[in-house]
């Protein structure tokens, strides 16, 4: 007598059928997370407000990210597949003029000139290299996911502290400012009085 062993019909990384496998390792979000955490970053660590252009460069990032997300994921079929790439792009399109000036920096390599063809090699061969990968991305998933939401939670805690720091200084500027009104309304009060008088 022989039996056969049910299995999923599912494809690898297509996310329906997948409801025993955790939220982390099953919906690849941290592209999207990614994407807006240089403009988080940037605004924690200056010190200004987001909405000051935030909100729609956080836009056109999105989309962006959404459209190529997209692209990739009707090549692939695979969704996990297609997020791993696509952050990939996103961090080495953020990170490679970082990287050339510690280069430039710590080992006084000049790389200013060759940053779009070092951005077109690394592009090439970790794409191609990607691309060839073959698994469920499952662990991958779960740890990008999790990298990017701390990365995206330190911002805010950043740009929390920055409003409590800016809206201490407001305050300590309007009591010196009120301090200041007070002392010249009692001058101009002693001036009236001696002129009376």
């Amino acid at each position: 007598m022989t039996s056969t062993i049910p299995f999923h019909s599912h494809k690898e990384g297509d996310l329906s059928g997948e409801k025993t496998i955790s939220f982390l390792s099953r919906i690849p979000f941290h592209p999207f997370l990614f994407v807006i955490y240089p403009i988080l970053f940037l605004v924690s660590h200056n010190g200004l407000s987001f909405w000051d252009g935030g909100p729609f460069l956080s836009a056109i990032c999105l989309a962006s990210a959404l459209f190529l997300g997209v692209s990739l994921y009707f090549f692939l079929k695979n969704a996990r597949h297609a997020g791993l790439i696509l952050s990939f792009w996103i961090i080495v399109f953020f990170g490679v003029i970082p990287f050339c000036d510690f280069l430039r920096m710590t080992l006084l390599i000049m790389v200013g000139r060759s940053v779009p063809n070092f951005l077109l090699l690394v592009y090439s061969i970790g794409t191609f290299f990607l691309w060839r990968l073959k698994g469920d991305f499952q662990f991958t998933t779960r740890l990008l996911n999790t990298i990017s939401f701390v990365l995206i939670v330190f911002s805010f805690v950043g740009m929390g502290f920055n409003a409590l720091s800016m809206a201490k200084d407001d305050k300590a500027v309007s009591r010196l400012q009120n301090h200041e009104h007070i002392e010249i309304e009692k001058k101009m009060m002693l001036v009236n009085v001696l002129i009376f008088t």
